[in-house]
C-alpha cells in the first residue's frame, strides 16, 4: 500500500502550498482580481484530469527533489514568481506543516480526513467552476484509491509519509507561540487528547489464557487525559471532517483566536503579580503626576506617498513633523524605510520577498 503514499502526499503538500500563497496574498494586499488568477491558474494546473490519472497509480515515491521540483513549477504556473531562497522557504513550511499533521493523527483512517480537508481548503479559495469540478473529481479518485483500504493498509501509508519527511526539522513560529513545537524543531504531544471515533482510551491491560481468552483487565494510569471523538469525521464530499488537522491554520479566525488566548493569559499573569506585590507590601504604583499623553504624529495632516501603494490601492500616512521642523526629511526617511516596497507592476512579484524585507 505504501505504492499510493504519493497521492497523499501531493494533495496535502499542494492544500499548504495554497493555504500560504493565500495568506501572503492578503498580508501584502494584493488586488484581488490578481490573487484569486494566481490561485485559480495554480489548482487547476495541480489538479489537471491527465496528471491525476498518473498520480493515482501504484508507484513508488518521488525522490525529495523530484517532488520540489514539481511544486517549485506548480509555484510558478501563474504571474507569481518566486527566487530559490523564497521556494525553499515555502517548501520548508509545506513539508513542517504537514509532517506536524501527519505526526499528531491518532488513527490511520485520519489520514484520509486530513486530505479531504485540504481539498475542501483549496475548494473555498477557488472561483471557478471548472476548477471546482476537477477537486471533486480528485475526491472521487481519493475516494476509490483509499475508501476501502483497512487500517493496517493506512498505517503503512502513514509510516510511508513519515519516513519521506523524517529529515524535515524547520521551526514554524505559528506552532512555536502555541506551544505545539519545541525550539529545536520537535512537535509537542499533548497529554490531552481527543481520540478517534472508536478508539478505546488508554489505560487497560488485557491478560489472555494461552488458548486465547481474556481472563483478567488491569487498569493503569497512563498519563494523560483522553477522550473518544462523539462522532466520526465525515467522508461525504462536502461532510464534517472532525478533525482540525489538515484545515488552514493561517486562517484569520485561528489567528484571532491565537491572540485572544495569549493576551489573556497575559493579564491573568499581570493580575496575579500584581495579587502577590499587593500582598506582600501594597500596590505602590502611582501615576507620575507630570505624565501626559504623548502624540509623536499629527493625524489630522496625512501625507500621499504613491511609492508605498500595494496593489493598486491607495494608502496614507501621517506625517512626522510640521513643514516649520528642521527634522521632517530625515524622519519621512526613516518612515518610508519601515514600509514594504511592493512593485507596481504585479505581473511578476515575489510575495515571500516581500515578507523578508519586513524582518
Amino acid at each position: 500500500m505504501a505504492q499510493y503514499t504519493l497521492p497523499f502526499l501531493f494533495i496535502n503538500l499542494g492544500g499548504e502550498m495554497i493555504y500560504i500563497l493565500d495568506q501572503r496574498l492578503r498580508a501584502q494586499n494584493i488586488a484581488v482580481e490578481k490573487s484569486r488568477k494566481v490561485l485559480n491558474e495554480i489548482v487547476g494546473i495541480m489538479f489537471n484530469p491527465r496528471f491525476m490519472e498518473e498520480l493515482f497509480k501504484p508507484q513508488e515515491v518521488y525522490n525529495k527533489a523530484a517532488l520540489k521540483s514539481l511544486f517549485h513549477d506548480l509555484a510558478h504556473a501563474s504571474i507569481m514568481r518566486l527566487n530559490d531562497t523564497s521556494m525553499s522557504k515555502l517548501y520548508d513550511l509545506m513539508t513542517m506543516v504537514f509532517k506536524w499533521q501527519v505526526f499528531l493523527a491518532s488513527h490511520p483512517k485520519e489520514l484520509v480526513l486530513i486530505t479531504l480537508n485540504h481539498l475542501d481548503g483549496m475548494r473555498s479559495v477557488v472561483t471557478m467552476a471548472n476548477i471546482n469540478k476537477q477537486l471533486d473529481t480528485a475526491y472521487f479518485m481519493l475516494i476509490k484509491t483509499c475508501g476501502q483500504m483497512s487500517c493496517g493498509e493506512l498505517q503503512a501509508i502513514r509510516y510511508s509519509l513519515l519516513n519521506f519527511l523524517q529529515d524535515v526539522r524547520v521551526r514554524v513560529s505559528l506552532l512555536l507561540r502555541q506551544g505545539l513545537q519545541n525550539p529545536d524543531g520537535s512537535f509537542v504531544i499533548s497529554p490531552n487528547l481527543t481520540l478517534f471515533y472508536g478508539s478505546e482510551v488508554p489505560g487497560k491491560m488485557r491478560i489472555f489464557s494461552k488458548d486465547g481468552y481474556p481472563v483478567d483487565l488491569i487498569n493503569f494510569y497512563s498519563g494523560g487525559c483522553y477522550s473518544v471523538a462523539s462522532q466520526p469525521g465525515s467522508t461525504e464530499l462536502r461532510g464534517i471532517r472532525n478533525t482540525s488537522l489538515g484545515t488552514n491554520i493561517y486562517s484569520t479566525s485561528r489567528v484571532d483566536a491565537e491572540k485572544k488566548e495569549y493576551y489573556c493569559g497575559n493579564e491573568n499573569l499581570r493580575r496575579e503579580i500584581d495579587l502577590l506585590v499587593t500582598q506582600l507590601g501594597g500596590d505602590n504604583r502611582k501615576v507620575p503626576e507630570e505624565s501626559f499623553p504623548l502624540q509623536l504624529f499629527d493625524l489630522q495632516e496625512e501625507q500621499f506617498h504613491p511609492d508605498w501603494n500595494a496593489a493598486g490601492s491607495s494608502s496614507t500616512v501621517p506625517t512626522a513633523l510640521n513643514a516649520e521642523n528642521p527634522h521632517k526629511d530625515a524622519l519621512n526617511k526613516i518612515l518610508s524605510e519601515m514600509q514594504p516596497s511592493i512593485p507596481k507592476d504585479q505581473s511578476h512579484f515575489d510575495l515571500l520577498d516581500l515578507m523578508d524585507e519586513l524582518t
